[in-house]
């Protein structure tokens, strides 16, 4: 895994777009994740 960074490291505008990426993706997941939570939840208590 760390070889994959070392050689990806070179091209730091690489490097950085990819961390992008899967900071949005992770947040797409984390909303998606908290909606579906939220809604079991207010489906159990009604």
């Amino acid at each position: 895994m760390l070889q994959i960074f070392k050689e990806i490291g070179t091209d730091k505008e690489f490097d950085w777009g990819i961390i992008r990426k899967l900071q949005v993706f992770n947040g797409q997941i984390i909303k998606i994740i908290s909606n579906n939570l939220n809604l079991r939840l207010a489906r159990e208590g009604s």
